[in-house]
């Protein structure tokens, strides 16, 4: 189902905002920052997805966080804070520019919020694989008078990863008013749905990703950037002339151009504990995410293995593993100062809050499969609606890691 509210230009909203900001009083200056609101979201967020958050929002965002974390405390709605606090950084902007779309329709202005409005903007961008960045770079049919829409689909019986290029597809299709096409894509049956899939991805690609589609489609016009829309129909309409039913397994991998090697499930047994060191890590300065990210396998590897707490501290810090162990301390206490930490516990702490985030994140949120067996094999089981949250993946890695030895 497709929900479709004008909404109002950008001229309209700035005349608004004017408006608003003479009615307080006429003064030009920014408000102080609203509390409220903010205190209650930081109470069910904690301080470190908080700060994370206010930091990526700008101020009318902030102002609207603060209205709405009020008003859901009051009506008893503080499950629909705690829901946009699981998405990911990327639906979190697609979520917050999606509220200040339909911000009339939500009764944002008004004294009664529209909670329905609400759910409907965590629902459209939840699942979704977007780029923390990809908000202010993609093409958006409402900023341009257009009307904003949103809406579901149905992935039943697609595994990923076409499920998830399902999602981003059909929310690519609501923000630049192509929904026909994501119509005559549910036309398809399961097997020409992946076919179409295939060829979006130019064809002959036996990688089918939410990536290997962005780069396959992405096009910029205006300093936007857009889907190639008549690319894709291209690939519905020859998918949609292919009979499946009567083809075996054979023919169906001659079809997809699928190998033997994309068809074999993945290795159960998780990477080696103790992968060599290809480089001496040095810290660039990067922020902590980053370099997990970065050397993402060795981390999980640490983390699940028998390296001890401290050890991943060092390489997260740089700390050179060949230096004397004189200077090895004083580097390391130097790294720890620049950081601003005033211990490594309390650095291995934030490690580890960053860590969960990512797993989080890339595990459960967009089935990123590193991420997922890391998940399972420090306990938790991926059971639907009762997926872990990074609160208690970090809760499980502290007593896995600080627990062999006392923190100094």
């Amino acid at each position: 189902m497709t929900n479709r509210i004008r909404t109002r230009s950008n001229a309209d909203k700035r005349s608004l905002q004017d408006r608003q900001g003479r009615a307080g009083g006429g003064s030009r200056k920014r408000p102080p920052a609203p509390a409220a609101g903010l205190a209650v979201m930081q109470r069910l967020l904690g301080n470190a997805a908080m700060n994370r958050l206010i930091r990526s929002a700008d101020s009318r965002q902030t102002r609207m966080l603060d209205k709405l974390a009020d008003e859901a405390m009051r009506a008893g709605r503080t499950d629909l804070i705690e829901r946009f606090n699981q998405l990911s950084p990327g639906q979190k902007a697609a979520a917050l520019k999606l509220m200040e779309q339909l911000a009339d329709a939500a009764g944002l202005h008004a004294s009664e919020v529209d909670w329905g409005v609400i759910e409907l903007c965590l629902d459209f961008v939840r699942d979704v694989q977007l780029r923390e960045e990809e908000v202010e770079t993609e093409a958006d049919v409402a900023e341009e008078g257009g009307e904003t829409a949103v809406g579901t689909v149905n992935t039943s019986g697609l595994l990923p990863p076409y499920n998830q290029v399902v999602r981003w597809l059909n929310y690519k299709a609501h923000k630049q008013g192509k929904t026909d096409v994501m119509r005559a894509f549910g036309s398809l049956d399961l097997d020409q749905k992946k076919l179409a899939i295939h060829r979006m991805a130019d064809g002959n690609s036996k990688r089918s990703d939410v990536e290997s589609l962005r780069k396959a489609l992405t096009v910029r016009i205006r300093e936007k950037e857009w889907l190639d829309w008549d690319k894709v129909m291209e690939a519905i309409r020859g998918a949609e002339q292919v009979n499946f039913r009567d083809m075996d397994e054979r023919e169906k991998k001659a079809m997809f151009e699928i190998g033997d090697e994309e068809e074999r499930s993945p290795d159960p047994v998780f990477l080696p504990l103790l992968l060599p060191d290809k480089d001496d890590r040095r810290d660039d300065g990067k922020p902590i995410s980053v370099i997990l990210l970065e050397d993402a396998e060795r981390f999980a590897a640490m983390f699940q293995g028998a390296a001890d707490w401290e050890a991943i501290v060092d390489r997260c810090l740089g700390v050179p593993v060949d230096a004397a162990d004189g200077e090895r301390e004083t580097e390391r206490r130097n790294r720890l100062a620049a950081r601003g930490f005033a211990s490594m516990e309390q650095c291995f702490r934030q490690i580890v809050d960053e860590w969960a985030r990512i797993c989080f994140e890339r595990g459960v949120l967009n089935g990123v499969d590193l991420f997922v067996r890391f998940i399972g094999l420090v306990g938790f089981k991926m059971v639907k609606g009762k997926y872990p949250l990074p609160s208690g993946i970090a809760a499980k890695l502290l007593a896995r890691t600080l627990g062999r030895r006392k923190p100094r």
